[in-house]
């Protein structure tokens, strides 16, 4: 038998979006395929020769993050991706400012690409 203070709590806590049905963050592996995705982007716009072995190296830790998330994630990949691809360009100063987000998934990243 469920008391009324579980029944108060439960909808305390709905009011208060403790249940609000957030999928919380996604896999790691859509978090750096998404960090890759902006960042070869932006560096590829600078149109700078000296960054040329920079960007051929963050595409291919690029290829090889889609290939994982898509593994782990399958049909959902794409929502994923878009979604956090959002979520990440919302956190930059401006669309060419990766500093933030280098500053937060580029070890992390490079640690999982290369496992």
């Amino acid at each position: 038998m469920v008391k009324l203070t579980q029944i108060a709590l439960v909808s305390a806590l709905l009011a208060l979006g403790g249940c609000s049905g957030d999928k919380g963050p996604p896999p790691m592996t859509v978090q750096c395929a998404a960090y890759y995705d902006i960042a070869t982007t932006a560096l590829g716009k600078l149109n700078a020769p000296q960054m040329k072995q920079v960007i051929i190296r963050l595409q291919l830790a690029k290829k090889l993050a889609f290939q994982m998330a898509q593994e782990e994630v399958g049909d959902e990949f794409d929502e994923m991706l878009s979604e956090e691809t959002s979520r990440q360009q919302g956190m930059l100063p401006n669309p060419g400012s990766i500093g933030p987000l280098m500053n937060q998934y580029k070890q992390q990243c490079q640690t999982l690409v290369q496992s």
